[in-house]
């Protein structure tokens, strides 16, 4: 019973040791087709969303310009206007979809 135990739980430490080593798995490699596939929906999502974004930021800063002109030039109002609608992104990359980078509607 216990050689049992002893064999079992020395199987189980060198598996575990093996995962953190990185033995147990390959890295991964996307095929040319799944990088194809990816680059064109990156594409196609970039066409519909740069024009979406880009009015965004337009109305932004026209926004903020009003506010700026209308709070007797107090910066701050403009900036709390400008910033979150200029910053974020404008073009879809295909290292979106592998999780390299991430999707930011509005920046901070």
């Amino acid at each position: 019973m216990f050689k049992r135990l002893k064999f079992v739980s020395l199987l189980i430490a060198i598996l575990l040791l093996l995962q953190a080593s990185g033995f147990a798995e390959a890295a991964y490699s996307p095929s040319t087709s799944e990088e194809l596939g990816y680059g064109v929906l990156a594409g196609f999502g970039t066409l519909v969303w740069f024009p979406l974004k880009l009015s965004y930021a337009v109305l932004g800063l026209t926004v903020g310009g009003l506010g700026y002109a209308i709070s007797g030039g107090n910066a701050d109002v403009a900036k709390y206007v400008i910033i979150p609608s200029c910053k974020g992104t404008y073009v879809i990359s295909p290292k979106l979809f592998y999780g390299e980078e991430s999707f930011v509607p509005m920046g901070e």
